[in-house]
């Protein structure tokens, strides 16, 4: 019985001692946007927290809308000593169509092929003793270069007869 008695005392006892000690010694740390008003980081209660200076803060802009950029077409047409160019369409039937036409009016109405249509670049035509060849390049140099290297590699008196570029457009 001696030790059920002295288990029931030192029970209460214990207790007792933690909530006064609890209670005597409790220091708190100021919350986030708070500091300390005292020398120490953990002051004795909430009393000594002081919100933190607001800095005002730039809204944020959306950035500006991507741009929008439509294509552009070109096309070369060759026939009996003649040919037809065509830049800036907005489509590729179109571009055929006008560089068919342009080719069939300088030859007075013969048939005309197409040799080369392409969109938002440069090309160029180049024609020799035997021949024309055309090509398409990023800059209008670039085509004339390769066309007239091209044409070189297959008969005699080249020269670029032809360039332009077909580059994209800006719509928004």
């Amino acid at each position: 019985m001696k030790k059920l008695r002295f288990l029931s005392l030192a029970a209460p006892a214990f207790g007792l001692a933690c909530i006064g000690s609890d209670h005597a010694n409790a220091q708190v740390v100021c919350g986030p946007g708070t500091h300390s008003t005292i020398a120490g980081y953990q002051v004795p209660d909430y009393s000594y927290c002081a919100l933190d200076e607001v800095v005002p803060v730039e809204p944020v802009q959306a950035p500006p809308p991507e741009p929008v950029w439509e294509d552009r077409w070109g096309a070369i047409t060759t026939g009996e000593g003649s040919y037809g160019t065509a830049q800036d369409f907005r489509t590729e039937a179109g571009a055929i169509n006008r560089a068919v036409l342009e080719c069939q009016a300088s030859s007075n109405g013969k048939p005309c092929r197409v040799r080369l249509t392409y969109y938002n670049q440069c090309a160029a035509l180049a024609s020799g003793d035997g021949g024309s060849i055309a090509f398409s390049n990023a800059s209008e140099q670039g085509a004339q270069s390769a066309a007239l290297n091209a044409c070189k590699q297959h008969t005699t008196n080249c020269q670029v007869v032809w360039s332009g570029c077909s580059l994209p457009v800006q719509v928004q």
